[in-house]
């Protein structure tokens, strides 16, 4: 029950982390390797900027044209949702649920906006807390 965000948040490379601008293949090696559905999209200071979910990929790819030539910053939504590392984990599966997109993946971010690592859903629910 006192298991935080940052105890169960995935870093390193199991937390896809691309520069707004790497092209797209980048991107989708970084997002397999990690194994995760999504990646934090930063800018040079190291701030997020964006996420790019495997849903933005398969929307871009169907917009017809070169779908190699896109960058992250093309690709990525700059509207997403957040949590701080501190968060108890329960509360960080509330979050989830009550996103009004049905989301499996949340970046964990420090006060100053940079990604510390991604939670998982699937992480979150295996972790016992529920």
């Amino acid at each position: 029950l006192l298991l935080t965000a940052a105890d169960v948040m995935r870093t390193g490379d199991d937390n896809a982390v691309v520069n707004e601008g790497e092209p797209i293949l980048d991107v989708l090696q970084k997002m397999t390797k990690a194994g995760a559905g999504a990646a934090c999209v930063i800018e040079n200071s190291g701030k997020m900027v964006g996420i790019i979910s495997d849903g933005d990929v398969r929307r871009h790819f169907l917009k017809g044209g070169d779908p190699m030539q896109a960058t992250a910053r093309e690709i990525m939504s700059d509207k997403y949702s957040f949590i701080p590392p501190e968060l108890l984990a329960v509360d960080a599966l509330e979050s989830f649920q009550n996103n009004p997109k049905k989301i499996g993946e949340m970046p964990v971010l420090n006060s100053t906006g940079e990604p510390l690592g991604i939670l998982v859903l699937k992480d979150l629910l295996r972790s016992g807390i529920v």
